[in-house]
């Protein structure tokens, strides 16, 4: 065998080496695989692969904050998972909550990226929600977004269906404010009542009426209307407008959610319609008789009385 042929065959048998390793035929290394990597937090091994741990829900390749245990200690604090039983430090201050890089991290679908914060004062503890698609709860009572919730040792705090029970010594809920005590819907002024030219009167209750004037009468949920309804979610802000003369009056629907209707139409929006004495109007959950109390009603055209019929040239009288 020449030293050419021998040179090659060697080459060809380093050559297939080096493919068998490759692709981890025998004669060949072992294919290499992704590594695991062990949380910093709860020591849980991760593939490589893999952004947060699967166990914690941890940043993985992140450190862990060298103060937060200290500050843990220092509060006695902390949320316990009521299906894992993971308990969760909380510092002083606000604890972010949430799916992604967050001082409370629960791996949950249901809950947000940042989806709350428990707030950690001498004084107590609150919960506010950040606005989260599912939503946050104290003790089975929803929390307004934006809104701190008063919480306190031994709240459960629900965010999204992660429910956690608040461990938090001395620190009891203190009690919500009460909410506000409803506006109650009001008819106009009665002192107006002496220069109305007409009125709505609720079908339901006779002792809401709403006294009509020259002018506009603005109805609606807010209290900057002359008539608020307050009370009623079917009303919008700006509902409807009443405008009267010494000729009659007018209804107009202000391009309201739910809609105005007179005597069961519904109007089209910002297009004014003549009311007339004993039309019925109705707006969100309220119905309204129309009564004309001016100068002189305004009443629907009559139709003019037909000619009486020509007698027949036969029928006339000799």
């Amino acid at each position: 065998m020449s030293d050419i042929q021998d040179r090659t065959i060697q080459a060809t048998a380093v050559e297939a080496t080096l493919v068998a390793g490759a692709v981890g035929l025998p004669g060949g290394g072992a294919t290499q695989m992704g590594g695991s990597v062990a949380c910093p937090v709860c020591r849980t091994m991760n593939s490589q692969l893999e952004t947060y741990c699967a166990e914690c829900g941890f940043l993985l390749g992140s450190t862990p904050g060298a103060d937060a245990e200290p500050r843990a200690e220092e509060t006695g604090c902390s949320l316990t998972d009521d299906r894992t039983g993971r308990a969760f430090p909380l510092h002083a201050g606000d604890n972010t909550v949430g799916r992604e890089a967050c001082d409370v991290l629960l791996l949950d679908a249901t809950v947000s990226r940042r989806h709350a914060a428990v707030t950690l004062t001498d004084g107590g503890l609150t919960v506010t929600d950040f606005g989260s698609t599912n939503g946050t709860q104290v003790d089975g009572a929803p929390v307004p977004a934006n809104q701190p919730t008063p919480a306190g040792h031994g709240s459960v705090i629900r965010f999204g269906s992660s429910s956690l029970t608040v461990s938090a010594p001395g620190r009891a809920a203190d009690e919500a404010p009460a909410p506000p005590a409803p506006v109650p819907d009001e008819p106009a002024a009665a002192e107006a009542q002496g220069d109305a030219v007409a009125t709505l009167t609720d079908t339901t209750d006779a002792s809401f009426v709403i006294a009509l004037t020259r002018g506009d009468t603005t109805l609606g949920r807010r209290q900057t209307c002359t008539v608020p309804l307050a009370n009623d979610p079917y009303v919008s802000g700006l509902h409807a407008l009443v405008t009267c003369d010494e000729l009659g009056c007018t209804l107009a629907d202000s391009g309201s959610t739910n809609g105005t209707l007179m005597n069961g139409k519904r109007l089209a929006p910002l297009q004014p319609e003549s009311l007339l004495d004993g039309d019925e109007v109705q707006i969100g959950r309220r119905s309204f008789a129309f009564r004309w109390i001016g100068p002189a009603a305004p009443e629907a055209d009559e139709p003019a009385e037909a000619p009486l019929p020509s007698p027949a040239a036969g029928d006339q009288e000799p």
